[in-house]
């Protein structure tokens, strides 16, 4: 059955062009498990998994969030 999308997210990968934040607290575990899975693209995961457990990376301290991840949010129709 077709379906009509009226809303989308692109992920912006910490550019400044986001408007929506998303709270990914409760979640950032799961992050570091996910990307110690790409062993041959990150040399040191402990010390990338320490900046980001330190929230240095997907972060704009303006928002309140720990750890967040922005989007580019679309509305396309109603």
């Amino acid at each position: 059955m077709p379906h009509k999308t009226l809303q989308v997210l692109v992920g912006m990968g910490g550019t400044d062009q986001a408007n929506i934040w998303i709270d990914t607290s409760e979640v950032i575990e799961t992050k570091i498990n996910a990307l110690r899975e790409h062993k041959s693209q990150i040399q040191d995961m402990e010390a990338m998994a320490e900046r980001i457990r330190a929230g240095g990376f997907d972060i704009n301290p303006t928002h309140g969030f720990k750890h967040a991840e922005g989007f580019r949010y679309i509305q396309l129709g109603n």
